[in-house]
């Protein structure tokens, strides 16, 4: 209904008339949340369109055909309402740019962000459809993935991930922000467990005892602090710091990266290959041999950085029908689905190789294992 009357309304009493009959009511005006101003959100068009449809709310603060509070259902109406009107008026209809005008702020044929975010149409409700298809594809691959290692339950990526792009409002926001530092952190953790060699064996029990359980309950403990500190720092302003969230979740990655790399170069360039007359495995030999599998973390680590420029590439959602759906983000989510898999393949190949899956007993000289 708002799509057709955006199209044919030429001024702003059609707005007021297009919008629901709510009952008048200014209660709900401040619950709009504090978000990041873009072109969209400051034209004097979209300030009048929405403080007229805040105006009309009723008491009750619900819609009971969307679920969304009647002021973000408001938020969404005009600008999807001004979006439609600017992208399908010509350059000969400039009078609708003009002060008190209904484009008044707004440019003609060109898609603008409302709050730091594209004018994205919902489909039953869902803010973002195909990012929250996305980033279930995403829950699948973690899934599968841990299904595959023998363990359940680090799905929380991509279910918080699917959560914020059904509804982003202040605390999903928040819950995907923080759970994606927790993840990051979580990966810096188990990268220096491994590469440190903070693990013992399942079998002779050693890992719950001795200096590097105490190493490994340290490292555990700095990066649980490291988080805690982010989120406050986050939580505690009155706007979230988004640059300095992106700049901790880069640095964070940077770091395993490098830790991964470093990792595959040693086994790459400096240990040996092992004898093709002994098992691959290393309690085989008795000197540190190259991991077969040592190659593997390297196209992923490769491609989720070039990936990133889907980020950076930003454009207009597009979509058929005239449907405002798919954008880059949309798309990041798509493409991680199969880094996450050849992640997973890369960790249950190193997992195998630390545990002695294939059938070799791993061998530990003075107190230190020589799996590397």
């Amino acid at each position: 209904m708002y799509v057709a009357a955006a199209r044919s309304a030429v001024s702003a009493t059609y707005i007021v008339n297009s919008l629901p009959p709510y009952r008048k009511s200014f209660a709900l005006a401040p619950a709009l949340p504090a978000a990041q101003a873009s072109v969209g959100d400051r034209s004097p068009a979209y300030q009048r369109c929405l403080s007229t449809c805040i105006s009309a709310c009723p008491s009750i603060p619900t819609s009971k055909l969307t679920l969304w509070p009647c002021a973000h259902d408001c938020r969404y109406t005009c600008l999807t309402f001004l979006t439609d009107l600017a992208l399908s008026s010509s350059q000969l209809d400039r009078a609708l740019q003009g002060k008190g005008g209904v484009l008044e702020g707004l440019p003609i044929g060109r898609m603008v962000q409302f709050n730091g975010k594209w004018p994205f149409h919902r489909m039953a409700s869902v803010q973002e459809p195909l990012s929250v298809l996305f980033s279930l594809a995403n829950l699948w691959a973690h899934w599968r993935g841990w299904r595959d290692l023998g363990k359940m339950g680090s799905g929380a990526e991509g279910l918080r991930k699917a959560v914020f792009h059904t509804r982003d409002v202040d605390w999903t926001e928040k819950a995907d922000y923080f759970s994606a530092a927790g993840g990051m952190l979580c990966g810096l953790w188990i990268a220096g467990v491994r590469l440190g060699g903070l693990y013992g064996s399942a079998g002779a029990g050693n890992g719950r005892r001795g200096p590097r359980s105490a190493i490994r309950r340290g490292w555990a403990l700095l990066c649980s602090t490291i988080f805690g500190a982010h989120c406050l720092y986050l939580a505690k302003g009155d706007r979230f710091d988004y640059g300095y969230n992106m700049r901790f979740n880069v640095i964070v990655a940077l770091a395993q990266i490098f830790l991964w790399a470093a990792w595959s170069a040693y086994h790459q360039f400096i240990l040996p290959k092992p004898s093709p007359f002994l098992s691959v495995h290393p309690s085989s030999s008795s000197k540190p041999t190259r991991a077969s599998h040592s190659h593997l973390p390297l196209l992923p680590l490769l491609l989720l950085p070039a990936l990133t420029a889907l980020e950076l590439l930003d454009f207009a959602p597009i979509g058929p029908f005239g449907l405002r759906m798919l954008d880059a983000h949309a798309l990041w989510h798509l493409s991680t689905v199969a880094v996450v898999r050849m992640w997973y393949g890369f960790l249950e190949k190193d997992l195998r190789w630390v545990e002695g899956y294939s059938g070799a007993s791993e061998e530990v000289e003075g107190g230190r294992s020589r799996v590397e």
